[in-house]
């Protein structure tokens, strides 16, 4: 073959490639498909902030879009700023609650409330049903949004998940290299435009059931057997995938916190119909009652490593996070050890979960608790084992029935309930939604209508706070503020509101230091960090109430609450002639 065709086919190969390149380029300075393919975006109306893009979570789904959390953070980080990025699927993103009552939420409050002199960030990157693969897709993008911290829960999701080994969500014949190509060629601009012209012509045609919970649509292979070729792919997907997105972090310097999955255990007859699960299961439960723990746990997790139902992750991912954490810049944050010893019988039940994984209020609460210990000895924090009160962990009304609704509506469903067809499981929830609508109780009426999308949830717990305030439940009132203020944080009159309205009720002493540290948090005003120092004087948090008075003094020293304060702070950590100081200054001022 002669130099002019070896030309000439180069050329027939690279002008196409040269021209789709082009066409790219064009596009994107045109700003085609930016609101897909862009993983952080600019807040509206707060230009100084970026979130999270809920249109980039499409990607993952066919026909599905994923909640992604409310959590802005600057886009310039300060110095004072600690930045935390929490990855994972449904239990990260705090199902079957708001995202600010799941452990991300709960963690980066009581993370402030221990470091009033740092801007806390946790950003909760946590979405239903999605697995490594999502871990793998944002690596890059959270790496250079400059991170302090990574937070990873995840592993559940790696058979029935987006991209999973027995998903039907992108199967792609369950091969890594495609299925990444093709998580690739999504941030195309050209390939996005495809996947809208195919979505287009296919609405129409939408598969049936759509009503259908998450868990239902997503599975392809029903039956995982253990040890067989779709089960191998799963835990090879999951450790290879994990491998780049830990070494991406390591490379960057920045420390990975990996928690140790955990599930329920005592109370969760397995989903599948393998024999060996089920024989399993009724020997832990012979087991409990005869109160040999030991042997029970042990008949459990046999039993979930026989269910062929694989929503509840196998050993075998445990096994390769605590491989992983064989890295320096790896932590391992052992849930599973946390659950089993706040577990009375030693074996996670209802007492922990809502479901089958999915943790309740409390478990999310132990959840926070230790991923905070472990947090707290990072080198930019170094925060004092200062004994005091976290954070409340109630949950406002609304959101407890909505959470109901959404579990009432998971276990109505497959693979629980798998002999009713999705027609009959949609209508008998229509029938419970209407059920609740029509409730006299008004938090039941108004989860309801969250669950309905026909109100926004600000819009939800708006009409939440006017309701328990007209009926004097104060309690209920400053919960549903505090969620409110999740949503709205940059709502200066709310806020003013909120705490105006929670000084009515002392009794509800910590409710009020949540709020006043949202606001604290928001606005850093002076009234507002007074009041959270009295606040933390009356808890005994004497150390993070000096930092909040050192804050208000160096920006005004003459104030007279300040200086109050401070001489009270004083006279309890012993040193009274310094209080008499603060005393006189505030004494002389009047």
């Amino acid at each position: 073959m002669n130099g002019k065709a070896i030309i000439f086919r180069v050329a027939a190969i690279c002008l196409p490639l040269m021209l789709l390149v082009a066409t790219e380029g064009l596009l994107r300075l045109a700003g085609v498909a930016r609101d897909t393919r862009e993983v952080f975006t600019a807040l509206p109306g707060q230009p100084d902030y970026l979130t999270i893009n809920p249109q980039y979570a499409r990607r993952y789904f066919h026909t599905f879009e994923p909640s992604v959390a409310f959590n802005p953070f600057l886009k310039s980080k300060s110095a004072e700023t600690f930045r935390v990025f929490v990855l994972g699927g449904s239990t990260t993103a705090g199902f079957p609650y708001q995202f600010y009552h799941g452990f991300p939420g709960r963690l980066g409050a009581r993370l402030q409330a221990h470091a009033p002199d740092r801007h806390i960030e946790v950003i909760n990157l946590g979405m239903t049903a999605v697995n490594s693969y999502t871990l793998w897709d944002l690596k890059d993008a959270v790496a250079r949004a400059e991170p302090d911290a990574i937070i990873i829960y995840a592993g559940h999701n790696e058979y029935y998940g987006a991209f999973g080994a027995g998903s039907s969500v992108y199967t792609l014949g369950n091969r890594r290299i495609l299925k990444r190509l093709m998580l690739r060629l999504k941030r195309t601009v050209l390939y996005t435009l495809v996947e809208r012209l195919l979505a287009v012509g296919s609405q129409v045609a939408a598969p049936p059931g759509l009503d259908r919970t998450m868990m239902a649509r997503v599975v392809r292979d029903a039956t995982i057997a253990l040890d067989g070729r779709v089960y191998h792919a799963g835990v090879r997907q999951f450790e290879a995938n994990m491998e780049d997105v830990l070494g991406t972090f390591r490379r960057r310097g920045v420390p990975v916190y990996i928690g140790m999955l955990v599930a329920n255990l005592r109370d969760q007859p397995p989903l599948g119909e393998d024999m060996g699960a089920v024989a399993a299961y009724d020997q832990g439960r012979e087991h409990i009652m005869q109160g040999d723990t030991v042997q029970a746990r042990h008949a459990f997790l046999e039993s979930v490593e026989h269910d062929d139902i694989r929503f509840r992750a196998p050993g075998a991912m445990n096994g390769a996070i605590r491989r992983f954490a064989h890295e320096a810049s790896v932590t391992l944050v052992d849930i599973a050890a946390a659950f089993r010893n706040a577990s009375p019988q030693g074996v996670e039940g209802s007492d922990l979960f809502t479901d089958h994984l999915h943790p309740n209020a409390r478990g999310y609460a132990l959840m926070a608790d230790r991923f905070f210990e472990a947090l707290r000895q990072h080198p930019r924090l170094m925060l004092p084992a200062e004994p005091g009160i976290a954070a409340t962990a109630a949950i406002d009304p609304v959101d407890e029935a909505h959470a109901m609704l959404q579990i009432l509506r998971l276990k109505g469903g497959y693979p629980f309930d798998k002999v009713a067809d999705a027609e009959h499981q949609a209508e008998k929830f229509r029938a419970l939604l209407q059920a609740y609508l029509a409730s006299r109780r008004w938090a039941d009426s108004l989860g309801a209508v969250l669950v309905t999308l026909e109100k926004t949830p600000p819009e939800v717990l708006l009409e939440a706070t006017r309701l328990a305030r007209s009926r004097s439940d104060t309690l209920a009132a400053l919960l549903s503020y505090r969620s409110l203020l999740y949503w709205q944080p940059f709502n200066a009159s709310l806020m003013q509101e909120a705490i105006g309205f929670a000084h009515t009720d002392r009794s509800c002493e910590p409710l009020v230091a949540d709020l006043a540290q949202i606001a604290v948090r928001a606005t850093g005003g002076i009234d507002y960090l007074n009041l959270l120092a009295a606040i933390r004087i009356c808890q005994g948090w004497m150390t993070v109430a000096e930092a909040l008075l050192a804050r208000v003094e160096a920006r005004d020293p003459t104030s007279k609450v300040m200086l109050f304060n401070k001489a009270r702070l004083l006279v309890l950590q012993g040193d009274t002639t310094e209080a008499r100081t603060y005393f006189e200054r505030y004494r002389s001022g009047e």
